[in-house]
């Protein structure tokens, strides 16, 4: 069977966002390097991850996110970029520059070495100054406690009250005591400091005396210096135009002809559709915004009527629908169009099991008839076995396994996705597998010199597994191929 012509592309795909909390910085890895395509007049599904990674992605290829790295190219022809790689690039560039043009200058070299050394022995007395605090609070506090221990007991015995003043005072001569101690040794760093501060200026001035009796000894070579920085700022110029093309491409007027191409069904049918506007002006808006001016009416009607409404819906408002009916007219909003590509974000979740059957069902017949593609994004399994052609597992932003439907049922390979399959309830046996826990440090061995690969395990079947998980694998498929780093 000849292989269809792949319509989408996603290469090496990234969303990462930071995350400021407090004084830290944290960085939320939504989509970490994920990868696939999407051929003609296919069912690509997605599940895994409770939908949010899913989502992320679909989002990107309509363009409603930024991409932070990677490529989306649609037909041949690319969507979107990311240009973490290149400004990651670009200051590794400026990094190696700083660095080669310093080793030129002698002068400059002393002169950091000085300072390091001295900020690392301020460093070191400082530490050992909290280090003796610590241990002197911590004596005092066992001190302390065991005469208030000693007090106590005495108290309850009755002792005289000559015995007890004089424990009393010798709790208050402990807390004094300490506190002698810690101010003694903050003296004593303080002085440290001091004379180390007085090395690093005498050190500095016999520098600059020897520099000013001996220039020749530490004259930079600024021929050498001005070709390093010749030729890194041409790498850095070459790079900041690529990310300007970058940018230029990603909000151009070039992306206006994808519009038309992709579309997108979201979950929420209710909150996707303006209240304010009739199912007409819904579906006719897309039309006008894309500057159809003749047939809008037409094709209205022929969307309404695929999507199993009739014209009296035509001036009704949203909230006068059922929530199977709401989903139909956002389906209705985006085939009016005719995409070649429909991006479906869970437009079943929200319905109950025979409403999803139809809306399926709907999909299906449109799919046939306007000759498109569907990325149909669902956390129900049972709906991808009878309506995706294929279909990816995702977990934590990851790709773990991507194959044809039929072959990822029967042969779940990695650990997430037989969990998911577990998870779901058997109709034709009416039971129910035993539920397991993934669990991926249990699951996975974590071996710094065996990391997970991208592995195509049978024809078009792959997963993310390390070479001791492969090994497993290939007593099961004999013909596995070898995996490559992702």
């Amino acid at each position: 069977m000849a292989e269809k012509r792949k319509l989408l592309e996603v290469k090496n795909l990234k969303q990462y966002e930071r995350v400021i909390t407090g004084k830290h910085e944290l960085t939320v890895f939504h989509v970490d390097d994920v990868s696939f395509d999407v051929q003609e007049d296919e069912v690509f599904g997605m599940t895994g991850d409770g939908g949010a990674s899913n989502q992320t992605i679909i989002r990107s290829i309509i363009r409603l996110t930024d991409l932070t790295d990677g490529t989306i190219r649609f037909d041949g022809k690319t969507i979107q970029e990311g240009s973490l790689s290149l400004y990651e690039k670009r200051r590794r560039i400026s990094e190696i520059r700083d660095r080669e043009c310093f080793a030129q200058n002698p002068k400059r070299m002393k002169r950091k070495a000085i300072r390091e050394r001295a900020r690392d022995e301020i460093a070191e007395a400082k530490y050992h100054f909290q280090e003796t605090r610590a241990k002197a609070v911590l004596e005092r506090q066992d001190k302390i406690a065991r005469l208030k221990r000693q007090l106590r007991e005495m108290t309850e015995q009755g002792e005289q009250l000559s015995q007890i003043n004089s424990t009393s005072n010798r709790i208050v001569l402990t807390k004094q005591e300490s506190l002698d101690k810690i101010t003694i040794e903050k003296a004593l760093m303080e002085k440290k400091i001091r004379a180390i501060k007085a090395e690093r200026r005498k050190q500095l001035s016999d520098l600059k005396a020897d520099i000013k009796a001996n220039p020749l000894a530490y004259r930079k070579d600024r021929a050498k210096i001005k070709e390093l920085k010749q030729t890194y700022d041409k790498e850095i110029r070459d790079i900041n135009r690529e990310i300007k093309r970058i940018h230029q491409d990603n909000h151009g007027p070039k992306q206006d002809e994808f519009n038309k191409e992709i579309q997108m069904i979201f979950s929420n049918p209710l909150t996707s559709l303006d209240p304010r506007m009739t199912v007409y002006e819904s579906i006719a808006e897309g039309l006008r915004l894309q500057g159809i001016k003749k047939g809008i009416e037409e094709r209205v009607h022929e969307v309404l009527e695929h999507v199993g409404l009739n014209d009296d819906h035509l001036n009704r408002y949203p909230h006068e629908f059922s929530s199977g009916q709401r989903q139909r007219i956002s389906i209705a909003r985006a085939v009016a169009l005719r995409p070649r590509l429909l991006l479906a974000d869970e437009p079943v979740r929200s319905l109950d099991r025979s409403t999803q059957a139809r809306i399926v069902n709907l999909l299906d017949d449109l799919m046939k008839t306007y000759d498109m593609s569907i990325i149909f994004v669902s956390n129900d399994l049972e709906i991808h076995r009878h309506f995706s052609d294929r279909i990816a597992i995702t977990y934590y932003g990851k790709l773990v396994e991507l194959g044809p439907t039929k072959s990822v049922f029967e042969h779940p390979l990695h650990p997430y996705t037989r969990t998911l399959m577990n998870a779901m309830i058997n109709k034709h046996e009416h039971t129910r597998k035993r539920p397991t826990n993934y669990d991926p440090f249990k699951s996975h061995p974590h071996d710094p010199e065996d990391p997970p690969l991208w592995v195509e395990v049978c024809e078009r079947h792959f997963v993310r597994a390390s070479k001791r998980e492969l090994a497993n694998l290939k007593r099961r498929y004999p013909d596995i191929k070898k995996g490559t780093s992702s």
